[in-house]
């Protein structure tokens, strides 16, 4: 429920002046274990691309205006079918600014509001409208 080290640096840099941000397009996965000091990279993100795993493009209109500095998504987001097999268990959500699973920047992440998600072979993960937050720490 936070913004990583790196994105509040960002986003502080725009503030003060120091840089233009421009909007990227928003990818959603999933993680274990996620702290403010992870990456795209190394942020616990499944490996599971062999079965279908990957991160899920977001627009804003997917996304709430902040209210008391919490967003949440206003749409389902949605992940392929985990086929061929399990992806085990997860317990954060992590926003990122490229598609590719292990790459970019972590910009954003949560701990999933409904506890420990585990995802078995046949299955189609999603978030209901509310159930990710991200909150400014």
């Amino acid at each position: 429920m936070s913004f990583s080290n790196y994105f509040e640096n960002v986003i502080l840099d725009y503030i003060i002046g120091h840089s233009v941000y421009t909007p990227e397009t928003l990818y959603v996965g999933l993680a274990l274990n996620v702290t403010d000091i992870s990456t795209g990279e190394n942020c616990g993100e499944l490996d599971k691309a062999e079965f279908d795993y990957t991160r899920v493009p977001t627009t804003a209109e997917d996304w709430c205006v902040a209210v008391d500095g919490i967003i949440t998504n206003i749409n389902t987001i949605t992940f392929p079918e985990a086929v061929d097999g399990d992806w085990g268990d997860v317990t954060h959500f992590i926003i990122c600014n490229t598609g590719v699973a292990f790459t970019g920047n972590l910009l954003m992440y949560g701990v999933l509001i409904t506890g420990t998600l585990t995802i078995e072979v046949e299955s189609i993960p999603r978030f209901e409208v509310s159930a990710l937050e991200v909150n400014i720490d």
